[in-house]
């Protein structure tokens, strides 16, 4: 048997034959593909502090917020190179009629509000598109909606902070991540966030997905390798 030396930060999902559980994307959203989502995009994922709790303690004493946990799709919708794109979570996607994501960038006319709140920038926005037909619509909701969570800039590479995410999403009618906690001094403990995730729900009265936790000012993790942001899962939530 050959010997595997293993150092921190090596993958080792194929050593041990594990393969990472993904949602699969619902129907409504589905459509042809141009191809992967673009390398200049950061593929969505919030790694859960459970896993992580090491991460904790680096956002201590940093302005932080704490937004509910919608479950549903991710999508990036971008301009680069003067190009409008649509994007599920991994997948750049082919503009039709009937792909919920291109409903969803038609819905709020995301291409144009793109060009006019950052002319001539290479642009991103991501967000949760949750609804009828989306991992059983626990919002109860009756139409498709976006909720974003980031303002990505492309060339470099940075997220823009929580004021400016509430500010282009107060302009441009874009709804946000609902917004739960936060404060100038991060201090809370993994075991808080768990009571506090475990608290959350939508406004139908069932249980949330959970919480996402965010510096105000987004800054790379040493623990998580990548910017900083983690999720805690609602123990009372059943998928």
């Amino acid at each position: 048997m050959n010997e595997i030396i293993l150092t921190d930060g090596v993958d080792v999902t194929s050593f041990l034959n594990i393969l990472k559980y993904e949602k699969p994307v619902s129907v409504e959203l589905a459509g042809q593909a141009i191809g992967h989502i673009p390398g200049f995009l950061i593929v969505t994922d919030e790694d859960n502090l459970r896993t992580y709790p090491d991460a904790v303690p680096e956002l201590y004493s940093r302005p932080y917020y704490i937004t509910r946990k919608d479950d549903g799709c991710s999508g990036t919708f971008f301009i680069k190179g003067g190009v409008f794109g649509v994007c599920s979570r991994r997948i750049h996607l082919k503009e039709n009629d009937t792909n919920g994501f291109w409903k969803i960038a038609r819905k709020y006319d995301i291409e144009n509000v793109l060009r006019k709140a950052f002319p001539d920038t290479d642009i991103a926005i991501q967000g949760e598109i949750v609804g009828p037909g989306i991992q059983k619509n626990k919002l109860g909701l009756t139409e498709l909606e976006l909720h974003i969570f980031n303002v990505f800039e492309i060339v470099s590479r940075y997220y823009l902070n929580y004021d400016k995410l509430v500010e282009f999403s107060n302009t441009y009618k874009i709804p946000a991540v609902t917004p739960i906690a936060g404060g100038t001094a991060f201090g809370h403990t993994l075991e808080e966030l768990i009571s506090l995730a475990n608290k959350q729900t939508y406004p139908n009265g069932s249980p949330a997905e959970g919480i996402v936790v965010r510096p105000q000012e987004s800054f790379t993790s040493i623990v998580l390798k990548k910017a900083w942001s983690g999720k805690v899962l609602n123990e009372n939530y059943k998928e």
